[in-house]
């Protein structure tokens, strides 16, 4: 059988023939007893076909697939565990409080009354909107989470490179 006429036989059969196509087939199984023929053998592995259930592909036949596919198409397994979390709750209390203990000194000095900190014993800075509490406690707060993202940042770059 021809590769035409075996593909003009599965689109007449699966109804996707144009209205010439059809006539085609119709005048060929007219005069065409071999064309019949397969006709009849297609329908029938058609027929067959419908009545079969799909089968899942076994765990050997994805695993085979999936190691030839390319590297970029894979799922990265990425581990963002640098350091045990002991250790970096540990170190995070340690920062934590040395900022609370410095906090503490720092507002409890004459110098912070004075508007004014002294740097050892000869730069002095201007505090100026710092001198209050609260502003200089959230500019603390939020250079920290800064330092703490980029520093998180900058570890992943550098450890978690192939």
């Amino acid at each position: 059988m021809k590769k035409e006429t075996s593909i003009l036989i599965w689109k007449y059969l699966d109804g996707e023939c144009t209205p010439e196509e059809k006539e085609m087939v119709q005048q060929l199984l007219a005069t065409d007893a071999g064309f019949g023929e397969e006709m009849n053998l297609a329908k029938e592995l058609q027929q067959a076909l419908t009545t079969l259930e799909p089968e899942e592909p076994s765990m050997r036949f994805a695993a085979n697939v999936a190691e030839r596919l390319p590297a970029l198409y894979r799922p990265v397994q990425v581990s963002a565990d640098l350091l045990p979390k002991g250790v970096v709750q540990a170190f995070g209390a340690l920062v934590g409080g040395f900022g609370l203990v410095c906090l503490s000194l720092f507002f409890a000095s004459k110098q912070f009354m004075q508007g004014q900190f002294n740097f050892f014993g000869r730069y002095t800075l201007d505090l100026g909107v710092f001198s209050n509490p609260l502003v200089f406690s959230v500019f603390v707060f939020s250079m920290g989470v800064l330092g703490y993202f980029f520093l998180d940042f900058t570890l992943k770059r550098l450890f978690l490179r192939k």
